[in-house]
């Protein structure tokens, strides 16, 4: 006898509970879900399980990645339809020994680099192709998400009538591009294996300043960027443009004999805005770029400290104005450097210095950037730290209150600082 009301008892009924031999315990798979998981629930909606051999398994939504952690149950839990009346007999069709809980965690990004960085894009490679089997990337498909006796695995939950059903890719893909001894990948090969979500996959490509070259995606050589960027601010000035109104069409006339036009289309991108799209009297469709002054001010910053990842701070100014245009919009100052978290200042006596810190040699998990962070400096000023805190996946609310989560507030001399719990 059941009560239907713990608290009050003043109804009861009975039901009937049917045992089928054998009582299957593996094929359902049951999870405790977020309510932001489960606000997604909906039939246009995909779920996507994710994982390559040797990785822990993740389920992304359309823009945000949970870890998926197995928890044992201590009591026997059973499944069982809803029946049309209490009293009808309970058909019982599995037993669940453990559930699935969830967990955000952040998109795999250095795994993402580390592809791309098997073959960056210099404009000068012979291309050819490889097939997949040839050049194993762990795209293999299980039989069973949760089987971890095979290789990769990537599914997706999808609406089916009435309930939600599991689709899975078993083709590998049927060619990879290889330049020499480097492997180059489609969009899609890449978002098979990256734990990430769509929108973090996409945030994490144009981070990465990609290109996309005959239908494979490529970073570009970091030395064959700033070349390309150093010959361009050198023939800008020279031929005396406007910083706030460049033609792709005259770099591209100016540079074709050093630089492919995938390189420099590239490097307009990542260091100016696009301000119109037109005709050239030639007739072709020509791009006018404006170049961003502070992205310029920080380029010449990096170069610096590429040189030395120590200097004074009044040298450093110094050769950093020495290097850049002598155009009015150029104006660097240690604010900059330290809004983009590449350095540190520390007084040492009497004067200040800068010491090279970037943000993109933390890891992407941010409480494990936490504690890099104070592993380098025991206090931190809140306008210092939140730089390094800020992704392109997290918002202002997010990194304040995971300062407070994982930091303590105190002050030193009636000035605010930061300090590890």
């Amino acid at each position: 006898t059941i009560p239907r009301n713990r608290k009050n008892c003043r109804m009861a009924f009975e039901f009937s509970i049917a045992f089928p031999s054998p009582l299957c315990a593996d094929e359902y798979k049951v999870f405790a879900m977020p309510k932001e998981v489960e606000e997604q629930l909906t039939p246009d909606s995909t779920l996507t399980l994710k994982g390559c051999k040797g990785e822990n398994a993740v389920l992304c939504t359309s823009d945000k990645t949970f870890a998926v952690k197995l928890l044992e149950t201590s009591n026997t839990v059973f499944l069982t339809p809803e029946p049309e009346s209490q009293t009808d007999t309970r058909i019982l069709r599995a037993t669940v020994p453990h559930n699935y809980q969830l967990a955000s965690a952040p998109p795999d990004k250095a795994k993402l680099k580390r592809l791309l960085d098997e073959c960056p894009y210099t404009g000068t490679e012979e291309n050819s192709v490889l097939t997949a089997a040839d050049r194993a990337l762990s795209l293999r498909v299980s039989d069973s998400f949760f089987d971890d006796t095979q290789g990769a695995s990537s599914s997706s939950l999808t609406r089916q009538g009435s309930g939600w059903g599991t689709t899975q890719s078993s083709q590998p893909p049927s060619k990879v591009r290889k330049t020499g001894p480097k492997t180059c990948y489609t969009k899609e090969q890449l978002k098979t294996v990256v734990q990430a979500s769509d929108t973090e996959f996409e945030a994490a490509l144009e981070e990465f300043n990609v290109v996309e070259i005959d239908g494979h995606v490529r970073i570009v050589h970091p030395e064959k960027a700033r070349d390309c960027l150093d010959q361009l601010l050198l023939t800008i000035e020279y031929n005396s443009w406007d910083w706030s109104c460049i033609s792709q069409l005259k770099c591209e006339e100016e540079l074709q004999e050093h630089f492919d036009k995938h390189i420099l289309a590239n490097v307009l991108k990542n260091y100016s805005t696009k301000h119109e799209t037109k005709k050239s009297d030639s007739g072709e469709v020509d791009t006018i770029w404006s170049f961003d002054c502070d992205k310029i001010c920080l380029f010449r910053a990096h170069q610096l400290f590429i040189a030395s990842t120590k200097w004074r701070a009044d040298t450093f100014m110094t050769e950093w104005k020495n290097k850049l245009p002598s155009s009015a919009g150029f104006k660097p100052t240690v604010k900059m450097l330290q809004d983009a978290a590449c350095v540190i200042v520390e007084e040492v006596g009497p004067q200040n210095w800068l010491k090279y810190f970037p943000k993109h040699l933390l890891p992407d998990d941010l409480q494990k950037r936490i504690a890099k962070l104070f592993e380098r400096k025991p206090k931190w000023e809140k306008s210092t730290i939140l730089p390094y805190l800020r992704t392109s996946t997290t918002n202002e609310q997010a990194v304040t209150n995971l300062l407070k989560d994982y930091c303590k507030e105190v002050k030193v001399g009636g000035q605010a600082f930061y300090i590890e719990i």
